[in-house]
């Protein structure tokens, strides 16, 4: 069985590089894919420096098949990132627009509307720890190495005694919401293009 032959590990600075290929092979249209290797490379070299975050490797034949990447600081992490990588980002994002990349523009026109947007709707109330990214190589999907990734994710959220943990998706990613809806995610609301869920962890009570 598949399950036998993929190992799960904690993902290592010299995994990186291979991270990053793969994020860029599976989110295409994705913003982020789209500023460029060297700076998807530093977002998940912000993580890895973190000690709130456990990001984890899938790994078939020694080669990374899939990961997932959570983090209970999310906020610092992002805006230091921001700060440190102001000029790389500018100079991306820049060139990317005269260029007429699509998804580089309503990446910055949906950033910029979800500053101003405050509606009720839009007041979603996340947990600390957030699920920022789960992939899984096209030619390994449907063998539930995403399940393995979770289920690994989940037991150490548990043992930081983390009771429950949100997660953003795409409001027309509708294979994504069906995956974790039928893994126990809850929508709890909306912000712009992004539909937001909790899923709160089961503790079993010691007899």
């Amino acid at each position: 069985m598949m399950n036998e032959v993929i190992k799960v590990e904690v993902v290592s600075k010299e995994d990186l590089e291979e991270i990053v290929e793969l994020h860029c092979k599976i989110f295409r249209n994705y913003f982020l894919k789209n500023l460029g290797f060297e700076l998807v490379k530093k977002y998940y070299q912000a993580y890895d420096d973190d000690k709130g975050t456990i990001f984890l490797k899938a790994s078939y034949n020694n080669e990374i098949v899939g990961f997932v990447l959570t983090t209970s600081n999310y906020s610092n992490i992002i805006k230091n990132f921001y700060k440190d990588n102001f000029y790389l980002l500018s100079k991306k994002i820049v060139i990317e627009t005269l260029k007429m990349n699509k998804t580089i523009f309503l990446g910055l026109k949906s950033r910029v509307m979800n500053v101003f947007k405050k509606s009720k709707e839009e007041n979603v109330e996340e947990e600390e720890n957030c699920l920022l990214s789960i992939a899984i190589d096209d030619n390994f999907r449907g063998k539930k190495i995403a399940d393995v990734l979770i289920n690994k994710v989940e037991m150490q959220l548990k043992e930081n005694q983390v009771k429950a943990y949100s997660l953003s998706v795409k409001k027309d990613n509708t294979g994504a919401k069906k995956f974790y809806e039928k893994i126990g995610f809850e929508k709890i609301g909306g912000k712009g293009e992004l539909e937001y869920y909790t899923k709160k962890l089961n503790f079993r009570k010691e007899e």
